[in-house]
């Protein structure tokens, strides 16, 4: 069967929404920091995803060289442009944000993650 020009845009728009919008969010950096140990490494960034939603600061932890996830898999947060963390010792990390917390892991592997709500 022949498709119709038509189709194939609606066809090609039609998959692009099932895939879900990952392809419109963008994650920036804000900073990466190696924890005492040199074991781990924590990555704090904004996850935008365009116009219709706010602003979401995250924090991944993984081992030092290890790519990040697509979201951040120790926090997220949500109304928020700024996000700071720190290592105050091998196994605790600490995260600083004005945001909403959407979630929160309290232990990775030994390490005690804790939130400080800041102005």
């Amino acid at each position: 069967m022949k498709w119709p020009a038509l189709s194939t845009p609606i066809f090609a728009g039609f998959v692009f929404l099932l895939a879900g919008c990952s392809p419109l969010c963008s994650n920036t950096i804000v900073s990466r920091v190696q924890s005492p140990d040199g074991k781990y490494e924590a990555t704090a960034f904004i996850r935008d995803c365009g116009a219709t939603t706010d602003f979401s600061p995250q924090v991944y932890i993984g081992l030092k060289g290890e790519k990040i996830g697509e979201t951040g898999n120790i926090f997220i947060g949500n109304h928020s442009d700024k996000i700071r963390i720190q290592w105050s010792s091998p196994i605790q990390l600490e995260i600083f944000s004005e945001c909403d917390v959407m979630m929160i892991v309290t232990n990775y592997h030994g390490t005690t993650i804790t939130f400080t709500k800041s102005k």
